[in-house]
């Protein structure tokens, strides 16, 4: 053979070889796109009409709106041909399909709209077909806390967010039957994110805002944590509604979910404050993990992008600074108008507001302010005194008052694990 030819044939073995590959890199870079395809799953249910029970003509509306929700990031709603009025058959069919897919899942939503009960420290969901309840075991319904913990078996790192929108009293008391106080779900082996549409022992009408508040909130901050959207749905359900709805948020995850992926900033950096005593008996026993630079004026900017807020320091018109042991009013001061880097003239609530969100954007630990034994400690390592006496003094100005930053540390996060 030439050499000539030898290449030839060279060339072609190498050129099959190539092809190979680039089939072969696609095929692995296409693998994970399949798999996460069927990870993030959901039953989405809303039974209306009861033959046995009050109808809920609403039940599908919300049903539709956290359908829409789910499936525009991407989620997999198992039951998308199946929603509305699902008898036991079908209640159960479903259920035993998402315990199938849940084996291979990482995200489990359920959203769940019409009536429950509870029956000996048990929440059930009433099936379409349900007969009337007179207190023993109910018949046609589904014992959602031992579905749940199968579910929870068959995939013990998937997150489980659940939404109830139900009465949390028994609805069905209108047959003589002497309701529990409330129901609710706990899990023995998981934790998980439950999200109620009532407190403990209370109705929602059938008409109640909060799916509506939920899923608006989703919509337009799908990057940010279900927990934290869910109780301002809360909030702004018991607005609307006066007081006489309350939704409850129940959240034992330990760490961020969010609809469509939780954004991260970059991180801090942190270092161990070693534990110790100061003078008037102001000790640690725990080492603590506090970041090495205070809140800057960047670190304000970012969040305010991402969660606007009025600054306490531009709501009262400057900066309350600490002198001759007083406070006094400094007009030309404000957070972002310092002569350095750091964030100065912040309060306590626009500190709170930034480890909240830092929190949020992180989702691996739990980033706090310092109490003011742990505020006082710090100040003593840093050399500066009286930190204590200033922080009693500015509490009682108030939260929203720009005097909680100390004027040459700052305010500095602490970082503390979740309770897992």
């Amino acid at each position: 053979m030439t050499w000539t030819a030898t290449s030839y044939v060279l060339e072609e073995v190498m050129s099959v070889k190539r092809k190979k590959f680039w089939w072969v890199l696609l095929w692995v870079l296409l693998l994970p796109l399949n798999a996460l395809a069927g990870e993030r799953i959901a039953l989405v249910i809303g039974n209306q009409s009861y033959q046995f029970h009050t109808v809920l003509p609403e039940a599908a509306k919300d049903m539709k709106l956290m359908f829409d929700t789910l499936t525009s990031n991407g989620v997999d709603v198992i039951n998308s041909g199946h929603l509305l009025d699902l008898d036991i058959n079908y209640l159960n069919q479903w259920f035993d399909e998402l315990e199938r897919r849940a084996k291979t899942a990482t995200e489990i939503y359920i959203y769940y709209a019409g009536h429950a009960l509870q029956h000996n420290n048990a929440a059930y969901l009433l099936a379409t077909d349900s007969p009337q309840y007179d207190g023993s075991t109910p018949t046609s319904s589904l014992l959602i806390n031992t579905r749940l913990e199968k579910i929870a078996e068959a995939n013990p790192t998937a997150k489980i967010i659940v939404w109830l929108d139900a009465c949390r009293d028994n609805p069905l008391n209108y047959y003589n039957y002497v309701s529990p106080s409330y129901f609710g779900i706990n899990l023995k082996s998981r934790k998980g994110l439950f999200i109620y549409s009532a407190a403990k022992g209370s109705k929602v009408s059938d008409n109640n805002p909060f799916t509506e508040k939920m899923t608006q909130l989703l919509k337009e901050f799908p990057h940010e944590n279900i927990a934290t959207l869910a109780s301002e749905a809360a909030t702004l359900t018991e607005l609307k509604t006066k007081g006489k709805q309350i939704p409850e948020v129940d959240n034992s995850l330990g760490r961020a979910v969010c609809l469509a992926g939780c954004k991260t900033i970059a991180a801090k950096e942190f270092m161990v404050l070693p534990t110790g005593c100061i003078k008037d008996n102001i000790c640690i026993s725990t080492p603590l993990i506090l970041s090495s630079t205070a809140i800057n004026q960047a670190d304000i900017r970012e969040m305010l992008m991402s969660k606007p807020r009025t600054m306490d320091s531009d709501k009262h018109g400057g900066c309350w600074v600490y002198q001759d042991k007083q406070f006094m009013l400094n007009a030309t001061l404000r957070w972002n108008l310092s002569d350095n880097y750091m964030a100065s003239c912040l309060s306590k609530n626009d500190s709170e507001a930034y480890a909240n969100w830092y929190t949020l954007m992180q989702a691996d630990h739990s980033y706090e302010l310092p109490t003011p034994e742990e505020f006082a400690y710090i100040a003593a390592f840093y050399r500066q005194e009286e930190e204590k006496e200033r922080l009693q003094q500015c509490s009682k100005l108030g939260d929203d008052i720009p005097c909680y930053s100390h004027p040459q540390l700052g305010v500095h996060l602490v970082r503390r694990n979740y309770s897992r």
